[in-house]
């Protein structure tokens, strides 16, 4: 015998089901984004303020420099450590 092909409503029920549970994931998801992006933007503004402490500093390296790469110059952003411990070497050195 063959098999038999579910109930229409039975496929309806099925579908239903699965779009609340692809909905639920889908609202998990968009939370876990939000969190992440919240974490992002408080980091960056850490960042932020290191080189804004860093800016502060007599003589303080910018916060980019470029670099000739053979024939171009390429900027290349510097990270706010690396700035400060850039200051620290040459004030050791004046």
């Amino acid at each position: 015998m063959a098999a038999r092909k579910p109930a229409p409503s039975t496929l309806l029920k099925q579908a239903q089901a699965q779009i609340e549970k692809l909905e639920k994931d889908l609202a998990e998801a968009n939370k876990s984004k939000d969190r992440f992006y919240e974490a992002h933007q408080k980091a960056e503004e850490r960042v932020a303020q290191v080189h804004a402490l860093v800016d502060a500093l007599p003589g303080a390296p910018g916060r980019s420099i470029e670099i000739d790469t053979g024939g171009w110059k390429q900027p290349i952003s510097l990270e706010p450590m690396t700035r400060l411990a850039a200051w620290l070497a040459t004030r050791g050195a004046a």
